[in-house]
């Protein structure tokens, strides 16, 4: 129950919720956090990213969702994360914008790696979740940001 606590305890600064293969990257002001939502469509995360229609703004929970409902998402997030990284420990978080051609288009990322080596790689197609991606990470840890093309 500790863990929850903590991240009550965090702002989230905003994320980006609908990613390839059901990935969501959270952004609070100490760490980057990634999970993976179920496959069933009504579940906590997954309706908080249609909800806020893939992109979760800073404060839009505190508006939005009771005290009680806010614990079931914190709760949530810690349960399904696969990676996470303090802004410590955060080297580079690399970024690439998708590119929609008319023959051939191809996929954005964002790349995360931890100054232990462990690193995480997500895609998108969306373009508009490129600017999302490069204001969180400018927010959260500016010197970290290399974006690539």
């Amino acid at each position: 129950m500790w863990c929850i606590e903590i991240v009550i305890q965090e702002r989230i600064l905003g994320g980006v919720l609908e990613l390839d293969k059901r990935y969501q990257v959270y952004f609070t002001e100490n760490r980057v956090i990634v999970v993976k939502t179920s496959m069933l469509a009504f579940t906590t995360l997954n309706m908080l990213g249609e909800a806020c229609k893939g992109v979760l703004r800073e404060n839009y929970l505190e508006k939005s969702f009771p005290p009680d409902a806010r614990m079931k998402i914190f709760e949530n997030i810690e349960k399904k994360k696969k990676f996470e990284a303090y802004r410590d420990q955060v080297s580079i978080i690399e970024l690439r914008k998708p590119h929609m051609g008319l023959i051939r288009s191809k996929k954005g990322y964002i790349r995360i790696v931890r100054s232990d080596g462990k690193e995480i790689k997500i895609g998108f197609m969306r373009e508009d979740l490129f600017d999302e991606f490069a204001t969180l990470i400018y927010r959260f840890k500016p010197e970290a940001l290399r974006i690539v093309s």
